[in-house]
């Protein structure tokens, strides 16, 4: 991932496209200063599990010219004119799935001799090693741009390396990952951006982002499952030795377990969204019969069963962390509860805000999202080389 550096005090906009959300941030960014988030809004997808992708692509849309209309309306506020950039500098989207798909590999290369570590090496030899990761059939045939690479980890004769240009080695081994989205789903986001110029769009995967900015917030991590639980579908990587070493997804989401829990308990959306949150904070009264507590078991189960068949359709089967990072677009109690009852011993760990406020800073008058500061912190750490 290569940006230019953004010029003094640039406005970033930073778009989450979700399966149910489409969640805009507007962030001020300056080298050596901690970047603010000035702006958030958002718009929720109203859509039916069962609608097709064209149908989700139109809501979508829709949701993204509204959120358009919002930013621009914020920016050209009259307290906001003299304090801030008067246009845009570029635009990130961060996508979820189903809007793309993440691929990693490890590679390791033996040359007969000494042999000097450039960047055109490395790249050379993932793109070598990217067919085997995405087909190239559906590369060349524009139905799906790569949209984003990055390299985890390089060792050099089996030892970690972090200033590996111009060394020389032996042995190279190579960590990456790389996106790839739908070129059509692409050309839509771009257009739907009216207010950044098309060259200055930029796309990227909400868990690799998630990654770099947990890497910089808690470096001691090196192994742990990042399960990010939104709308309809959960998104899933593994990391080892701060590589993501697998990336999944299932389409089981929070709204999901919802409508299972209402079928469940016969009963509506909101009866049983407001059943689960009683029940992770055990405020159950007489009121509330063994029937719903059981309904919300039920899903719980269903959730972590889904979690557990996905991961037995990979081979190599994957040795899952004993620590969980958790995000979840709504009742984290009840998932990391659900993690916990799914894989008994392992550690569920939800981030709190607090934890990003020496990196990056929330207006007073926006209410904080994690995910955007998460995304701020990673962008920033990208474009600028390192974190406050």
């Amino acid at each position: 991932m290569l940006f230019n550096k953004p010029p003094k005090g640039s406005l970033i906009l930073i778009l989450d496209i979700q399966s149910s959300l489409v969640r805009a941030s507007l962030a001020y960014m300056q080298e050596n200063t901690v970047p603010s988030i000035i702006h958030t809004c958002h718009k929720n997808i109203a859509c039916r599990p069962t609608a097709g992708s064209s149908r989700i692509i139109h809501v979508t849309l829709e949701a993204l010219k509204e959120i358009m209309g919002d930013v621009y309306y914020f920016i050209n506020l009259e307290p906001h004119k003299n304090k801030f950039p008067k246009k845009i500098q570029e635009a990130h989207f961060v996508l979820s799935s189903p809007w793309i798909i993440s691929q990693s590999k490890t590679l390791v290369h033996r040359f007969e001799q000494n042999t000097q570590v450039s960047e055109k090496l490395i790249l050379d030899i993932i793109s070598k090693g990217r067919t085997d990761l995405l087909p190239e059939n559906d590369l060349s045939s524009n139905h799906l741009n790569v949209i984003e690479q990055k390299i985890f980890n390089v060792y050099l004769n089996g030892y970690p390396v972090s200033d590996w240009k111009g060394k020389k080695t032996r042995g190279l081994e190579v960590s990456f990952a790389v996106s790839v989205a739908g070129s059509n789903t692409e050309e839509l986001f771009r257009d739907a951006c009216t207010i950044v110029p098309h060259n200055r769009v930029y796309f990227h995967s909400s868990l690799l982002l998630q990654h770099i900015a947990i890497r910089q917030l808690m470096p001691s991590h090196t192994a742990y499952t990042l399960i990010h639980v939104h709308g309809e579908l959960t998104d899933v990587a593994v990391i080892n030795r701060h590589s993501c070493v697998f990336f999944g997804s299932y389409p089981v989401g929070a709204f999901s377990v919802i409508r299972k829990i209402a079928r469940e308990a016969k009963t509506d959306l909101e009866v049983a969204d407001s059943t689960i949150k009683l029940c992770a904070d055990n405020c159950f009264d007489t009121l509330h019969s063994g029937k719903d507590i059981e309904a919300v078991r039920v899903g719980g189960e269903y959730w972590g069963t889904e979690l557990k068949k996905m991961f037995a359709t990979v081979k190599p089967l994957v040795g899952l962390p004993a620590h969980t990072i958790l995000c979840a677009h709504t009742h984290e109690s009840f998932f990391a509860q659900s993690i916990k009852n799914t894989y008994p011993g392992t550690e569920v760990e939800i981030l709190k805000l607090e934890q990003m406020t020496p990196f990056v800073r929330f207006d007073a008058l926006e209410e904080p999202a994690r995910l955007s500061g998460l995304y701020t912190m990673a962008l920033y750490s990208i474009m600028y080389g390192a974190m406050i």
